[in-house]
């Protein structure tokens, strides 16, 4: 964390870029570069700290500080993580607000921007952003990140001369525990695992497969048809038929089946999705 004072001297703050519940997000500069960042303040009382112990000093940190920077731990490779990196943090009005500085790529929007614009999406680019999310997911679990909200409004779609690059944003509701069950569940309802509504609890490994599968069906769809809700789903609304009888091939149906089967103990394991013969398929 930096002073307070050291935000306005490091960073220009300029045209917001999204609003949240709980906070916003803003464009910006690092002015010592003019690097572009985006800067995120979030009303503290919505934040969950987490105690750090640094050179024998514990200190108090908000849960997305500690995420962030174990998802992309050097800020010297910025843009070489499918996760943002973090910059800096503030706290900032007597610790009422926090502020997030974080590399921002350039161009880039969010997924649900760029669908809107490019959809209907084929399957095959669905399965290259589809491709990308799972490498994610899977560096952030082996970074012992669990980001719990995987959604369209969650990952940015970075333009580059090799093609669109997913990027992992917004922490806001992640775990840094991979181990066992959880019980009260932050994020999404409407693309949650089911498990999350039960007695038994949710675990980080099936609900990223899950969300993966949900994420699909939404790459998919046409603009008239149906959103995907787990609710819905549970009750037997038929999702994968709907995109089967649109044209999707059999390895397709196949992968999102394998993704949102109801009982985690059978949901394809996160390690495997990437050597499913639809992904594995060029």
């Amino acid at each position: 964390m930096n002073s307070v004072g050291d935000l306005e001297l490091r960073y220009e703050e300029h045209e917001q870029l999204g609003e949240g519940g709980f906070g916003s997000v803003f464009a910006g500069v690092r002015i010592s570069d003019q690097q572009p960042v985006a800067i995120k303040h979030i009303m503290a009382e919505h934040v969950a700290f987490t105690l750090v112990i640094i050179k024998n000093e514990v200190f108090t940190v908000p849960s997305e500080v500690v995420l962030m920077t174990r998802a992309a731990p050097d800020q010297h490779s910025v843009g070489g993580n499918p996760s943002v990196t973090l910059l800096d943090w503030y706290l900032q009005d007597e610790g009422h607000e926090v502020i997030l500085v974080m590399e921002r790529p350039t161009p880039s929007q969010d997924l649900l921007r760029y669908h809107r614009k490019n959809a209907p999406l084929t399957e095959a680019h669905a399965k290259e952003l589809i491709r990308q999310v799972v490498n994610a997911l899977v560096d952030l679990h082996s970074k012992g990140v669990f980001h719990r909200d995987i959604k369209m409004e969650n990952l940015l779609v970075q333009a580059t001369e090799s093609g669109p690059r997913i990027r992992v944003i917004d922490f806001g509701c992640g775990s840094g525990d991979q181990s066992g069950h959880f019980y009260r569940f932050k994020g999404t309802p409407a693309c949650a695992p089911p498990e999350a509504f039960g007695t038994e609890g949710y675990c980080a490994g099936p609900t990223s497969v899950w969300q993966t599968g949900a994420l699909l069906y939404e790459l998919l769809r046409s603009k008239s048809a149906k959103p995907f809700a787990t609710n819905e789903f549970t009750k037997g609304f038929p999702y994968i038929s709907i995109l089967s009888r649109s044209g999707v091939s059999q390895e397709c149906s196949d992968f999102l089946q394998a993704c949102l089967t109801l009982d985690p103990n059978n949901r394809i394991p996160l390690d495997q999705l990437s050597h499913h013969p639809w992904l594995s398929l060029v």
